[in-house]
């Protein structure tokens, strides 16, 4: 299984003209081990429909799994975020990718994402497919 990470998600959605081939062809190569998201992700691909009915007929479309954020998973978030605050970060509140990051940690699966800073040096565990990895 792969956790698809929102930006790639908007790319498609939105018909992002650098971004929406690479993005097509990561999913559908992807796509014969699944694919999921979570609450998170759907929280912010939400601002590209008009209405709930739109996003999650976009969602199943897309044949996304919608996985909920296990208890594990968010204690995991944070504590990277923890991390994130002693190393001077500057938000308040832990950021979408600390829950994304720890969700993919605790399903043991690669994130599909284009953003991939915070996964990798708060999640160094979780497997990245960005465009610098596979291109």
């Amino acid at each position: 299984m792969t956790f698809v990470d929102s930006c790639i998600l908007i790319d498609i959605f939105n018909d992002d003209a650098q971004w929406k081939s690479w993005s097509v062809e990561q999913i559908n190569q992807a796509l014969p081990r699944g694919l999921c998201i979570n609450a998170i992700v759907y929280a912010e691909v939400s601002g590209s429909f008009a209405t709930q009915k739109d996003v999650s007929a976009a969602i199943k479309r897309g044949r996304l799994d919608i996985k909920d954020l296990p208890m594990e998973a968010a204690y995991l978030a944070a504590e990277a975020f923890k991390c994130y605050r002693q190393n001077k970060g500057q938000f308040k509140t832990a950021l979408p990718d600390f829950f994304i990051g720890a969700h993919a940690q605790i399903l043991s699966c690669p994130i599909l994402t284009r953003d991939p800073r915070r996964f990798a040096t708060y999640f160094p565990d979780v497997q990245l497919i960005t465009p610098d990895t596979n291109s």
